[in-house]
């Protein structure tokens, strides 16, 4: 093929085989947005079944006696503990990475000044 036939642009993805050419930009946007319109289709269709699960929980909740609702509450709590712990490591580790990060830029821009 000639170079110039495409003036820079090839349709589809970079995949370095060609490395002075650019992928088209545009290439796939329309299914992107068919795809988003049907993501967005599927959230709407199932808001209804989101807010009738939670009036069921909480009605067949209600219903059960004191000691009940106290083992679902405690229950909720032990379902709960564990992400918000690895969420909590995980931002702790991601704090102390950037900050170790930086002071490595600072020490060898120092040293390189």
């Amino acid at each position: 093929m000639v170079d110039h036939v495409l003036a820079g642009r090839l349709p589809g993805f970079n995949d370095d085989l060609l490395p002075r050419r650019l992928a088209h930009r545009y290439t796939g946007s329309e299914m992107k947005l068919r795809n988003a319109i049907l993501v967005g289709f599927l959230l709407l269709w199932a808001t209804p079944a989101f807010g009738q699960a939670c009036s069921m929980c909480y009605s067949t909740a209600k219903a059960t006696s004191k000691d009940g609702q106290r083992a679902i509450s405690k229950g909720v709590v032990v379902l709960l503990l564990p992400p918000l712990g690895f969420m909590t490591l995980g931002v702790w580790a991601a704090f102390r990475y950037g900050k170790r990060r930086d002071l490595e830029q600072a020490r060898a821009n120092a040293l390189s000044i």
